[in-house]
């Protein structure tokens, strides 16, 4: 049976990755009909990466002075608000403001993204010496999984609720997740 430690760092996995691919359907044909060149939208999915890159190794040193729990539910709930405030892109016009506020909060994306996951393969290979193989092997799984599933979600909100709501709900969905996290090893048991 997993561990409870081990759960929370696979869910948070499956999320954080889904949430990097749930814009993948509709996110091109939104800024394509507002005039963004396909290169321009083709940096706009890079920045993300980027920020990852950039991020993960102070994510790597801080995650001992902050506390694992506190950095993946910190990095999700960034990740929910720039995906709230991503909603709001549509009330835009001005090519420049988009592209000004769509790369500034896919940074944010990126970077709360390397707090989940880096904090994530820590978890797995610190607190579990014995099965780090094993459960890095599930974390590498789960984040398929998120890459598959995000773009389902992503074309299924989009569909039924448009642009705004559907970043408006699965950023809310990951705001409340982040006090989840919080409240769920408020008890002293820290996620890491």
């Amino acid at each position: 049976m997993l561990e409870r430690k081990v759960v929370w760092i696979l869910i948070c996995t499956l999320i954080s990755n889904s949430a990097y691919a749930l814009i993948a359907p509709f996110l091109p044909l939104e800024f394509k009909a507002k005039g963004i060149s396909g290169e321009m939208i083709g940096l706009l999915f890079a920045i993300y990466s980027v920020a990852v890159i950039v991020c993960s190794p102070f994510v790597g040193k801080a995650v001992d002075c902050v506390g694992a729990t506190n950095m993946i539910s910190s990095g999700i709930a960034v990740m929910g608000l720039s995906f709230v405030l991503f909603g709001f892109v549509d009330d835009f016009t001005e090519q420049n403001h988009i592209l000004l506020l769509g790369f500034t909060l896919r940074f944010l994306q990126g970077a709360a993204s390397a707090f989940v996951q880096t904090t994530c393969y820590s978890i797995a290979t610190n607190d579990f010496p014995d099965k780090k193989e094993k459960i890095v092997g599930w974390v590498e799984a789960l984040t398929g999984l998120g890459l598959i599933v995000g773009p389902i979600i992503g074309s299924s909100l989009y569909t039924s609720l448009g642009y705004s709501h559907t970043f408006f709900i699965y950023g809310s969905f990951l705001v409340l997740l982040a006090f989840i996290i919080q409240a769920s090893f408020a008890d002293g048991g820290d996620a890491g």
